[in-house]
């Protein structure tokens, strides 16, 4: 006998935000992932706070003292000086030696995305198949009246906000910890940050 109240249209539909809304669960129960990113981040942003306060990002100095191109002033004489500090290679390590290349190329560049950002999604994106893989759920789920496509979105959209909270929000943090280089180079990266969060999701999810 059909329920009057009851829509055969919406069951699929709900059967899906169920399961997106049960996989967003889902995510937040992978303690050991969330416990070893967090300590990677509170590391990352010690190790930023100790540079900013004892050291600062500025390299020109140093940069100059370990090529010093102005060795070739002494020995040429004074009049080279001028050429010396107005010359292509001078103008190239003050550049280069400026806070926010030296704070992109070591904390943004090669920290975070080479290194926080991919483990982070690589985390979480494979963990949204595999907890149901490893709880022998998989199965279960894959035969459920729900096509695989839909499951394959739900999984990923689930894990996006994890994702996304924790690159997102843990670049921030870090940024915050670099002072004012570092709030500057959040204000340039942050949509690289986003953008690069959503593409290595989508990579690993895949993967997985």
């Amino acid at each position: 006998m059909h329920h009057p109240n009851t829509s055969p249209e919406l069951s699929p539909l709900r059967s899906w935000l169920y399961l997106l809304s049960f996989s967003f669960r889902q995510m937040g129960r992978v303690k050991q992932m969330v416990g070893i990113a967090v300590g990677l981040l509170l590391v990352t942003c010690f190790i930023t706070s100790l540079v900013t306060l004892n050291f600062g990002w500025d390299r020109t100095e140093r940069r100059l003292q370990r090529s010093d191109p102005r060795t070739v002033a002494f020995v040429a004489g004074g009049l080279a000086t001028p050429v010396i500090e107005n010359g292509p290679i001078m103008a190239s390590i003050k550049k280069e030696s400026r806070p926010l290349p030296v704070f992109s190329r070591w904390v943004v560049f090669f920290i975070f995305l080479g290194f926080l950002l991919p483990l982070w999604n690589l985390a979480f994106a494979t963990s949204a198949l595999g907890s149901d893989r490893e709880n022998r759920s998989l199965i279960w789920l894959l035969t459920r009246p729900m096509p695989r496509s839909g499951i394959y979105l739900a999984k990923f959209l689930a894990l996006l906000p994890w994702c996304l909270a924790l690159n997102l929000g843990g670049f921030v943090l870090i940024c915050l910890c670099g002072g004012e280089t570092g709030r500057r180079a959040c204000s340039l990266y942050w949509p690289a940050i986003v953008a690069g969060s959503l593409a290595f999701a989508a990579v690993f999810h895949l993967i997985a």
